[in-house]
């Protein structure tokens, strides 16, 4: 089960350092061309999406910062868990 928290993203980034997880996995400064998550502010509105191969994949558009934060860490940490389990094989 996925810990519900409310952050902003300095204490998104916080977290994500807590549990090790690499940063080219994610990216808190919006667009970035390698494949990762990324999170932006466009307007009043937050875009969580994946960046692969040169797109934006799988946006979700999110009225609080809060929200669009909780959205990218749950999917962050469930890749990173993936990523984890697939090493140790």
């Amino acid at each position: 089960m996925i810990k519900v928290m409310k952050m902003n993203l300095k204490e998104l980034k916080k977290k994500l350092d807590e549990q090790n997880v690499p940063t080219d996995m994610y990216s808190l400064n919006g667009w970035n061309p390698n494949e990762m998550m990324c999170i932006e502010r466009k307007g009043q509105k937050w875009q969580v999406y994946c960046s692969e191969r040169g797109t934006k994949t799988g946006m979700k558009i999110f009225k609080r910062e809060v929200d669009a934060c909780q959205y990218l860490y749950n999917i962050v940490m469930l890749c990173y868990r993936d990523r984890q389990e697939y090493l140790q094989k």
